[in-house]
């Protein structure tokens, strides 16, 4: 009965109806899974600006399924999807740019994308960011600046951040 419903509301071009559909599709919920389907979906509700679907058709170029794999493809999409403040398309290129996937090695590019991720209160981000100075991974390992980032974190209720500075504190490193 969802499906019927979410596609009489894709054949109106919603773009939440599309992304759900890809969704459902990708992740084998309600029916089986299809990642064929699930691209067709994403790239409709992408055509129209859904920024989830655009993160989502990143990720699936990303790990090659339903497509064959592709950094480029995956990075414009995740750039589509981050210029319209998408906070986990920022995040995600920042993993590649941090993890050297598809791209050249670049922490401090890595570290730009998890900013503007952590700027719109990406918990993820703030974490990543809290560990990339706790431990000076590509920058100058920084106590304070890996607890400014965690405490914005757990502000945001976020327990692996709360968790983090209790191990910074119980290390003597806060």
């Amino acid at each position: 009965k969802a499906i019927e419903y979410y596609e009489r509301s894709a054949k109106l071009n919603n773009t939440i109806a599309l992304n759900r559909l890809g969704y459902i599709y990708a992740n084998g919920r309600i029916v089986k899974q299809n990642y064929s389907k699930a691209i067709k979906y994403y790239e409709r509700s992408a055509k129209l600006n859904n920024t989830d679907a655009l993160n989502h058709l990143g990720n699936h170029y990303v790990n090659g399924e339903g497509v064959e794999r592709n950094y480029s493809k995956a990075i414009k999409y995740y750039k589509q999807s981050a210029r319209l403040n998408n906070s986990i398309a920022f995040y995600n290129l920042g993993n590649l740019y941090e993890n050297g996937e598809g791209v050249k090695q670049d922490f401090l590019r890595a570290i730009k994308y998890y900013e503007q991720s952590a700027k719109l209160n990406n918990t993820i981000a703030l974490n990543r960011l809290g560990y990339i100075y706790e431990i000076g991974e590509g920058v100058k390992q920084n106590y304070s600046k890996a607890i400014e980032y965690y405490e914005r974190s757990a502000k945001l209720n976020d327990s692996d951040a709360l968790n983090r500075l209790g191990t910074l504190y119980e290390n003597g490193g806060g």
